[in-house]
């Protein structure tokens, strides 16, 4: 990954050589100026305010010249003249901040510029002339360096947080962090300058034809919505004119800019690129130049173009001469193109794997290769159904398909939802323990022995078992309904994953049906233990004894017909059994011995198990056969009964299913999506050698044409092919590192959950912010219904924390329970379990147990090994409340997300019969329909379909009816589904096999080194990423709402953070002093993950704020709370003690509990101990003497100072010093000594 920013870094100096290179071309384009100016009076009597700004004679007097050359910010402030009048501005308008931040107000800030142009109004001759200077020095300087650029952020956001939001400099400004103040201040006053230059003419010597224009553009802009534009550019605009004319900057007041300025703001095309291109001086630029014919409209062109008169057409004319010849003029000196877009391309390919290694998804890296493979962009999609989305790309009208994540995640709901359905009656208790209370929600363990017994029946089915209810067991026990209940609903389960392996190909056809099964899960904890004994177990059941018979193969003739003869055939590469499954063969290696080898062998099988413990099938060790090992055989030791290793076995029905089924639903999805092994996987997308097809193939043709030799182009497909089959092996869980060794991930475990408790306390008041993301995704309109759906959501959730905490409390005493009991939601007409709303929504997999820990783990630093730490985790989480807080906010947005998607298969049927007519249609990004369709598409959702579901849904009297709604497959078939994916894109859920964030994050060796940053990463790559694509793609129907979604969060967030911090977020937490507004702002929209990447150039910010720079900042900056910790005792000398209390359970709420000061008192405590006990003084020997007079015989002083010797040096203080240093009378007998000398 280092290498790689290395090279985009390269790639960036080289272009920007490139660019300097090409300086100028751009020196050239004067020739336009001055042709405009000495041939042309009218353009110029047009221009004038532009070319000769008029001032007074007063203040002409007063004028400083203009700087001139490149220069920073930084060299500016630190210019005496700059510093001089800035001070001297400042303390005359009585104003006491920073002359940056005060010049970058108005540009940005719609109240700053009214207050201003007020203001300007009452300056004197010499504080406009100050001002006037400050302005025109602060436009030219360019942004150079992290500071600089991070101060820009910050006011920008300031500025625009708390004024309406500006669309002109969000487009351009925060993309490019204003690359040179030029073009930034042309991003304020975009339409001031932009307008002036490309439009003014027309607008000035056509007032009726720009009246009518004007009005026809507002309206079209209040049409797109064009609210934060149009009403924000206009008044600004104003103010700005009104300060220039108090100035003496321009003459007066131009409306018919002012109108153009309004449309400028509310269109927010082409005429943006042409204003922002007259500012900056790029009008030639082919980017621009792109941007204009992509938005130009060409009816107002050509009515422009009738309105003018002859002279007019000619003045046009001549200029067009002069842009071609300047046209020539690039041609001449422009670069080679085609080695330009090579450089272009390696650049973006760099930045992207940089990026998808770092903090994006990793489908990112491939984004530069999509062209060049078909097969590449169909394997993308199985692992991230958005994997090609950008921040400002259009998206394809094309329904995208179900990616590995949410495959896995639906067959989950199917069978640890229906498990979890089908015990629901059934007894429960707690497990014995501390003080004599009873902890857990285990099935009672009678009653589980009893259903485990039935489930290992092989003479027992469902149709037999129907005859048992009410009945006894073998004469064992009584079977009441409730057991055979149970036992009919897992059996059911079991018989459809057992359909659905065999319907995928992921179970061989050698795997039968066995009537009586339940997955045997060893304790690989005790296995550990005896080994011993468990090997001689598969030594006396003949499971150990060697094997090296071949296995027959059938071979045809040309014809096609078997061969049938006496002839044994064997496929090439088969050397036996023992060699194909274990790479070896026993009795060789033991010179015959049988029993030996056996000893061999049974030793080399629980190896395998111990190696193999959470290793899918998939991955086998080399020179296994496919499918000799794993979940998917239906008993691997046939010859072993499961009572003779019940010792071995696990036995609890719930945990044994749990994990049976897991690893099922894992099996089927990667099996359906790309093939049942690695094999399968390779043929099917990377390299089919026989057919020479696949991603490689495709990769080194395309290489080829773009002049790449063919060892060339080999060599790139080959690294892209490595990189494909590496994300295959770490989403689809084949490959899930682990730390080997117990104790080490114990250590890593506890170091986990110690950051967890300790920085966690308030993680349920950081999630507030997240419901309201609904808001930015609902149908307009629709915000009462999504704040019911939450409110009623969480008052579910409620009533169910207090059956759990009733139930628990019951079972503590040693009672029984059972799921379905409500003690509280009996009076509400609540129970989980029986709830439609709840039922849904565990079918997707989302609201489970599992599921909701499964999300937390990936928040907070992925899943532990360790059993201990990873309940004490779960208990950590439940007792902060953001356990249950998930599961409620899953199912307001499940329900928000199924009324969205009929809302839009409403809208678009109405709108389709001519019943309710949409009224932006088309295809083009202000359209309506087309935002209604790719929101549809982008969940999964088949518009056809939807419609005619829609339509299916209508009574006789064409009124919906929910009940013929979901009678139809498409509401269990897409409609939840697509509210699942809605679901997982409002609350994140950051892991691997979601293909969410870097695939490194789940390495155990790196957890602990970007612990937390899993949400935020989820967050940049999905939520932020779509507001921005959205608000370009769909401005009029997605922008307005995005800019009160995120108003709104980052209010809620400010609470929290003054709730967190009882109020100290309002002061600094060094100095002690009040922190300005902009700060708050700036942390309250961090909370809630509103900076996306910039929060890493805002702690490194912080961090240079206190003196540390350099690698430290930068490790700081990306690493986690511990390694900080860490760091930060071997920087600022921290003890382990202090660093011990910064780490203890719940310290994030000790000021919120213990009263304000309580973390400081404990870190002034800890410190104290890191020092040490204090030796006490010695109290000083005191001397006294008498006053006045000299003093001698003082001890170890003498009476001559300057005559005694310096330390290190051979001579007196006197002899070094010379005269300077002598006595009045030693100097007067040296003067004496001297004149009898000469």
């Amino acid at each position: 990954m280092a290498n790689e920013l290395k090279s985009f870094l390269t790639y960036l100096e080289e272009d920007k050589l490139r660019q300097e290179q090409e300086q100028p071309i751009v020196e050239d384009l004067t020739a336009y100026k001055q042709f405009d100016e000495s041939n042309f009076d009218v353009r110029r009597e047009e221009y004038k305010d532009i070319i000769s700004p008029k001032y007074t004679t007063e203040q002409q007097n007063l004028v400083y010249k203009p700087k001139t050359g490149k220069y920073t910010l930084t060299q500016l402030e630190n210019d005496p003249e700059f510093s001089k009048v800035a001070n001297r501005f400042l303390e005359s308008i009585g104003r006491d901040e920073n002359i940056f931040e005060y010049l970058r107000d108005a540009d940005y800030s719609l109240s700053a510029a009214a207050v201003r142009s007020i203001e300007a109004n009452k300056w004197t001759a010499e504080q406009a002339s100050d001002y006037m200077y400050l302005r025109e020095a602060f436009n030219n300087a360019e942004l150079d360096g992290f500071k600089e650029r991070f101060n820009f952020v910050k006011d920008f956001t300031v500025d625009v947080i708390s004024d309406p939001v500006n669309i002109l400099a969000a487009l351009f400004a925060a993309p490019t962090l204003g690359g040179s103040l030029a073009a930034r201040g042309a991003l304020g006053a975009a339409a001031q300058q932009g307008v002036k230059k490309l439009t003014a003419a027309q607008l000035a010597k056509r007032t009726a034809l720009r009246k009518a224009k004007t009005l026809k553009a507002a309206k079209t802009g209040a049409t797109v919505g064009a609210i934060e534009g149009a009403a924000w550019a206009g008044p600004h605009e104003y103010f700005l004119q009104d300060i220039d004319v108090d100035l003496g900057a321009r003459d007066e007041i131009d409306l018919g800019l002012i109108a153009g300025t309004t449309v400028l703001g509310g269109v927010l095309g082409g005429t943006l690129g042409g204003g922002l291109a007259g500012v900056a001086g790029f009008k030639n630029s082919s980017y621009l130049n792109k941007q204009k014919f992509k938005y130009a409209n060409e009816t107002e062109i050509e009515d422009i173009a009738k309105a003018q008169t002859r002279k007019e057409v000619e003045e046009d004319s001549a200029f067009e001469q002069v842009r071609l010849k300047t046209s020539q003029l690039l041609t001449k000196i422009g670069v080679n193109r085609k080695k330009a877009d090579k450089v272009k391309e390696d650049g973006l390919n760099k930045l992207n794997i940089f990026i998808g290694n770092s903090i994006g998804k990793p489908t990112t890296q491939f984004l530069n290769r999509l062209k060049d493979s078909d097969t590449l962009q169909e394997l993308l999609a199985k692992f991230r159904y958005d994997y090609d989305h950008t921040l400002t790309g259009a998206k394809d009208l094309t329904v995208r398909e179900k990616s590995y994540g949410l495959v896995v995640q639906e067959l989950h709901g199917k069978f640890l939802g229906g498990l979890q359905q089908a015990t629901k009656k059934l007894d429960r208790v707690g497990i014995r323990g501390f003080l004599g209370l009873h902890y857990g929600n285990k099935i009672d363990t009678n009653i589980n022995d009893q259903l485990a017994m039935m489930l290992r029946d092989t003479d027992l089915n469902i149709k037999t078992a129907e005859k048992l209810r009410n009945g006894t067991y073998q004469g064992k026990f009584r079977v009441n309904d409730e057991l055979l209940d149970t036992y009919i609903d897992i059996k059911k389960l079991l018989n459809e994953g057992y359909s659905m392996g065999k319907e995928s190909g992921l179970f061989l056809d050698s795997t039968g049906y066995m009537a009586g099964y339940l997955p045997r899960l060893f304790n690989y904890d005790y296995l550990l233990k005896n080994r011993d004994k468990f090997e001689d177990i598969l030594i006396k059941a003949g499971h150990a004894t060697p094997d090296n018979t071949k296995t027959p193969i059938k071979t045809f003739d040309k014809a096609g017909k078997e061969i049938k003869d006496d002839i044994e055939r064997f496929a090439k590469g088969d050397k036996g059994v023992d060699v194909n499954t274990f790479g070896r063969d026993f009795l060789e290696e033991t010179g015959g011995d049988m029993a030996e080898a056996q000893k061999l062998k049974a030793v080399q099988i629980v190896d395998d198990m111990l190696a193999y413990r959470s290793t899918p099938f998939e991955l086998k060790s080399a020179g296994q056969a496919p499918g000799r090992s794993g979940f998917i055989q239906a008993r691997r030791f046939k010859n072993i009964k499961d009572n003779d290793i019940a010792e071995f076995l696990e036995n609890d029905v719930e945990l044994v299913l749990e994990d049976y089924f897991t690893n099922l639903s894992q099996g089927i999805a990667r099996t359906r999506l790309f093939g049942k092994s690695i094999d399968d996987f390779e043929k099917r997308f990377i390299r089919d050698t026989k057919n020479k097809t696949g991603i490689f193939y495709e990769l080194v043709a395309s290489g080829k044409k773009k002049g790449l030799t063919e060892k060339e182009a080999i060599k790139d497909a080959e690294a892209v092919a490595d990189q494909l089959r590496y994300m295959h092996r770490r989403v689809t869980g084949i490959e899930n590192p682990t730390i080997k060794n117990k104790n080490w991930a114990w250590f890593n475990d506890f170091l986990k959950l110690s950051q967890q408790m300790a920085h966690l306390p308030f993680a349920t008041l950081s999630s507030v912010t997240e419901p309201f993301i609904l808001f930015s995704r609902a149908s307009s309109g629709d915000g009462f219904n999504v704040a019911k759906d939450i409110m009623t959501s969480i008052g579910k959730e409620t009533v169910n924390i207090l059956d759990r905490t009733v139930r628990g409390i019951q079972r503590l005493s040693g009672k029984t329970t059972k799921q379905t009991d409500a003690p509280v939601g009996k009076y509400f007409g609540i129970n989980e379990l029986d709830d439609k709303d709840w039922m849904e929504l565990f079918q997707t997999g989302l609201g489970l147990e599992q599921a909701i820990q499964e999300r937390i783990a990936g928040l907070t630093g992925e899943a532990m090994q360790t059993t201990t730490m990873k309940n004490m985790s779960n208990a950590f989480f439940k007792s902060t409340l953001l356990t249950q807080w998930t599961k409620a906010v899953q199912l307001a947005s499940f329900t928000t997300g199924k009324r969205l998607i009929k809302q839009r298969a409403e809208a678009l049927y109405l709108h389709k019969k001519g019943q309710k007519l949409i009224q932006l249609t088309g295809d083009k990004r202000t359209s309506t329909t087309r935002y209604y369709r790719q929101q549809l598409n982008d969940l999964g959702i088949d518009v056809d379909e939807a419609m005619a579901w829609y339509e299916k849904s209508l009574d006789k009297n064409g009124v919906f009816r929910q009940n013929l709604a979901e009678a139809q497959d498409f509401y269990g078939n897409q409609l939840t589904s697509g509210a699942n994916r809605f679901t997982k894109e409002v609350i994140l859920n950051p892991s691997t096999a979601e293909a969410n964030r870097p695939l490194w994050f789940s390495n155990p060796s790196t957890q602990l080194l970007v612990q937390f940053a899993g949400y935020p990463t989820a967050f940049n790559n999905t939520v932020l990423k779509r507001w921005i694509n959205e608000s370009y793609q769909n401005p009029a129907q997605v922008a307005p709402k995005v800019a009160m979604t995120g108003i709104a969060m980052a209010t809620v967030a400010h609470l929290g953070n003054t709730i967190r911090s009882s109020g100290q977020n309002y002061y600094d937490y060094e100095t002690g002093e009040r922190v300005d507004d902009s700060t708050l702002v700036v942390e309250a929209v961090r909370r809630f993950g509103g900076l996306g990447p910039f929060d890493y150039a805002y702690r490194y910010g912080s961090d240079a704020e206190r003196g540390l720079t350099g690698v430290p900042a930068l490790l700081k900056t990306f690493a986690g709370p511990l390694p900080q910790d860490v760091m930060d005792a071997f920087l600022f000398r921290r003890g382990w003690a202090e660093l011990g209390v910064q780490n203890l359970p719940f310290y994030g709420a000790y000021d919120l509990f213990g009263g304000e000061g309580t973390r400081k008192a404990l870190r002034t405590r800890a410190r104290e101990f890191d020092r040490g006990p204090t030796e006490p003084k010695e109290e000083k020997r005191k001397y006294y003497y008498a006053k006045g007079g000299l003093v001698f015989n003082v001890p170890n002083v003498s009476n001559e100072p300057d005559e005694v010797k310096m330390r290190g040096v051979d001579a007196t203080y006197n002899e070094v010093a010379g005269v300077i240093l002598e006595d009045e009378e030693d100097r007067g007998i040296t003067k004496q000594m001297e004149d009898l000398l000469k």
